[in-house]
């Protein structure tokens, strides 16, 4: 759109609208109507009076409609001083923007004011705003320049356009103008190479001459990373991808002035890892291979237990960073970002616990000085460890180790079984009794008779063995119980020898006028001698 002023006076103006990421060389656009309103262009200057703080400036405005898609005004009479341009459009848009303004030193001769939509955070649109707040304000006016607009561009040619902030720094910067904070970037250094995904420190010195510094930010290109509030000026970035990267520091002070650092540029490659899966410890079997390289942040699929991994006592659970189990853990078909380095999944054992323990005794009779092994069955089979840890509950009776207990001394005891996660336990009950308390003797007798107690007829003696162990016999004694003669004896192995766990034996005669007698057995167990003696009971006829 162009607006021509003949050169009448000092100088000759025309317009130029630009665009954000484009800027075009056209001095005409198409003005899109609306369809029920016609559309109309206010063109408008505001000239600045400087020196004169009580009406700054004095406003040229005219109001045209739009014909045939464009709209062009004379303005005449134009002195050589600084200017606002602006353009609004009723009932139309150009680029979707109805708003635009923008600010010249005038010079003799042709000028060309540049218009940037209003609140695009173009230099045009900052450099704009701020003239207009600057003619707002007497005080700030006060302070200007006869070349306002080339001051003001100075000043946003060092900003970061990156927000809405950047229209109130420049009036900071504008009002501290002497005293702007200076800020470099001391690392990265230029065209510096960082692998992707890895942290990188940003490090700036900041000063003022003015005042102090309150904060420094750092910026990727308008994208705020970080901050620091105080020295050392400093913050942590981490690219994502690779690529060039344009790395900018803003100090502020406490004036709340602003100076940007001159950018530096830093390329970020990235390199590719690998996964490499590990048995850890498995017994048979083979870990799956993966020979793809991934870069950073691309997506895993961790592989299932393709090459059927076992390990002895446990069951495969998965993947985990850490080969004892401490680290990440991931299932096989879940998903995870590749990270910065080489990695090495560890298979992740499940233990395969003790479900049942039993003993193949419940209780048990020894004798003493006998030893005994309890077996103990652990299920499943495959558990991960079967080993049982033994405990009597009084040794002074009988002790066990690993299995095999000893008995020591008469009384009873609790055999304990445990496995060794403390979770299964099976008891025996033991009793220990010595050898002879398993032994039983008795009378027997046939056709008796018994006058004052001499007996005529026969009369034996059973012996039984109750132990569970076999005794062997080796004499037979039996005596008249008044005058202690010896009635009858047998040291034949033939009628004695070896009486087997349950089994009787009985030895006697026929006697003859015998007072009742006496009866007197000998055995050896366990290579030691034993006598177990009865005597014929009294009856009563």
């Amino acid at each position: 759109m162009n607006v021509t002023v003949p050169e009448v006076g000092s100088s000759n103006l025309s317009f130029k609208l630009v665009f954000p990421q484009e800027e075009s060389d056209k001095q005409s656009a198409n003005i899109l109507a609306d369809m029920v309103a016609t559309s109309f262009v206010t063109f408008q200057i505001k000239l600045l009076n400087y020196g004169n703080t009580t009406n700054p400036f004095f406003i040229i405005s005219k109001r045209v409609p739009v014909v045939n898609a464009s709209a062009s005004v004379i303005f005449e009479s134009l002195p050589t001083t600084t200017i606002l341009g602006q353009i609004h459009i009723e009932n139309g848009k150009i680029k979707g923007c109805s708003d635009f303004h923008g600010a010249l030193d005038l010079v003799q001769g042709e000028n060309t004011v540049i218009l940037a939509p209003v609140g695009s955070l173009m230099p045009q649109d900052v450099v704009a705003n701020a003239l207009n707040e600057i003619i707002s304000s007497s005080t700030l006016f006060l302070n200007a320049p006869q070349t306002l607009v080339s001051e003001l561009n100075n000043i946003v040619s060092s900003l970061l356009l990156d927000s809405s902030t950047a229209y109130g720094e420049v009036i900071n910067n504008f009002t501290n103008k002497n005293g702007l904070p200076r800020v470099e970037l001391l690392s990265p250094s230029a065209n510096q190479v960082f692998n992707a995904g890895v942290s990188i420190t940003i490090i700036a010195s900041a000063t003022d001459l003015a005042g102090n510094i309150s904060k420094v930010e750092f910026f990727q290109g308008f994208n705020k990373v970080g901050e620091a509030l105080s020295f050392p000026f400093s913050c942590t970035w981490k690219p994502l991808s690779a690529g060039s990267y344009s790395l900018i520091a803003k100090a502020f002070d406490n004036n709340l002035a602003v100076g940007v650092s001159a950018s530096v540029t830093v390329q970020v490659v990235s390199p590719t890892y690998t996964v490499t899966y590990n048995g850890n410890g498995n017994t048979a079997g083979s870990a799956p291979l993966d020979s793809q390289p991934y870069q950073f942040n691309v997506m895993i699929t961790a592989k299932d237990n393709t090459g059927n991994l076992t390990k002895t006592g446990y069951t495969f659970a998965g993947w985990n960073t850490a080969s004892n189990g401490n680290g990440t853990n991931y299932n096989p078909a879940s998903t995870f970002a590749m990270g910065t380095e080489n990695l090495t999944l560890y298979a992740k054992w499940s233990l395969i616990a003790v479900t049942s323990l039993s003993l193949d005794y419940s209780n048990l009779s020894m004798i003493l000085g006998q030893s005994k092994t309890l077996i103990a069955t652990i299920l499943p089979n495959d558990a991960a460890d079967k080993t049982v840890t033994w405990h009597s509950s009084n040794n002074s009776v009988a002790t066990v180790n690993n299995g095999l207990i000893i008995a020591v001394a008469g009384g009873v005891t609790t055999i304990t079984a445990t496995s060794v996660d403390g979770q299964k336990v099976a008891t025996c009950y033991v009793t220990v009794k010595d050898i002879k308390d398993f032994i039983t003797l008795e009378v027997v007798d046939e056709g008796l008779v018994i006058i004052e107690g001499f007996i005529t007829g026969g009369v034996f003696s059973q012996i039984t063995n109750n132990s569970p162990e076999s005794i062997e016999l080796t004499s037979f004694y039996m005596y008249d119980g008044y005058s202690g003669a010896l009635v009858a004896y047998s040291t034949n192995p033939s009628n004695l020898g070896i009486l087997s766990p349950g089994a009787s034996n009985n030895l006697g005669k026929k006697l003859n006028a015998v007072y009742y007698p006496t009866f007197k057995w000998t055995f050896t167990w366990n290579q030691n001698s034993y006598v177990v003696e009865h005597r014929f009971q009294k009856k009563s006829f």
